[in-house]
């Protein structure tokens, strides 16, 4: 249900080679972070976990995923914590192959620096309510779009 999230998916795209762990539901295998518009048009980003591939597209269920309400420059080398009462920040949510998607009751990031090659590390986790978690970390490379919220 791309409802839960911020609309469009624009700007900016990172994507991972693929996990290098996880735990918990699903088999988080590859990430991808893609620029996205945050609720009051500003620029966001939205770490998606998912099974298949990772792609600089909206992924198929079932995933996880992470939105920050940053830009890519403001999340660099930051920790971000979310639940469903850090509308500020961002959210948290995990989408099942079938069903509506949940808000997660917590989750979170923390990003490296993006470095010369264009790549950027991220270690990620995100819990539902009935302590059912996800976490990992992957290697994300940068792939810029033409697009601007606003």
């Amino acid at each position: 249900m791309r409802a839960l999230l911020p609309a469009g998916v624009i700007a900016f795209v990172l994507v991972a080679g693929g996990c290098n762990g996880s735990d918990g539901p699903g088999d988080v295998r590859n990430a991808a972070l893609l620029q996205t518009c945050g609720p009051t048009d500003g620029p966001a980003v939205t770490l998606f976990l998912t099974e298949q591939p990772a792609s600089a597209e909206w992924p198929e269920r079932p995933y996880s995923a992470i939105t920050v309400y940053r830009d890519i420059a403001g999340v660099a080398g930051k920790r971000f914590d979310v639940s469903a009462t850090s509308g500020s920040v961002g959210q948290g949510f995990v989408c099942p192959e079938t069903g509506d998607c949940e808000t997660a009751s917590s989750a979170s990031v923390t990003f490296g620096q993006l470095a010369s090659d264009s790549t950027i590390a991220a270690e990620f986790r995100v819990s539902l309510a009935g302590n059912e978690i996800v976490r990992g970390s992957a290697r994300a490379r940068y792939h810029p779009l033409s697009q601007l919220c606003g």
